[in-house]
């Protein structure tokens, strides 16, 4: 059975060239704010509601970037470009460890698989939200079965 999930590349007027990351919780990595897709609502409500329950940050959605299909796990990933528009940042939560924000070009070296090309094509200006297959990954498998 597929699973649905909605991420948020998260800028903010306050941090400049920075995107902001969550460390999860359930394992050592750092990500993009999002998760699943719950059956009553679309992607983008996920996104904006995922940020706020993981960060602690209203967000605004700009833009829908891509879809990202792992065809290994038949997981549908929806990727969007967003940015701050209130609330202030969690200390920690049920599913976050911590919260940062990082440049662009020195992001973390643990991140959950196949982010940092998300993060890079959203970050692209692209008139047109791209449809990526992507397969899975040994760290990807080894978090699922625990």
């Amino acid at each position: 059975m597929s699973t649905f999930g909605a991420f948020t590349v998260i800028s903010s007027s306050i941090h400049a060239n920075k995107i902001l990351l969550i460390k999860r919780r359930d394992f050592p990595l750092w990500d993009l704010p999002g998760g699943r897709v719950e059956s009553d609502e679309s992607p983008e409500h996920a996104a904006v509601r995922e940020a706020w329950e993981e960060s602690g940050f209203e967000i605004e959605i700009e833009r829908f970037t891509g879809t990202y299909h792992n065809t290994e796990l038949d997981d549908f990933q929806f990727i969007y470009q967003g940015k701050i528009v209130g609330g202030s940042s969690l200390e920690s939560g049920d599913e976050t460890a911590a919260i940062d924000f990082f440049p662009v070009d020195k992001l973390p070296l643990l991140m959950v698989p196949h982010r940092k090309m998300q993060i890079k094509k959203a970050l692209t200006d692209s008139s047109k939200p791209l449809i990526v297959e992507i397969r899975d990954s040994f760290l990807v498998r080894y978090f699922k079965k625990k």
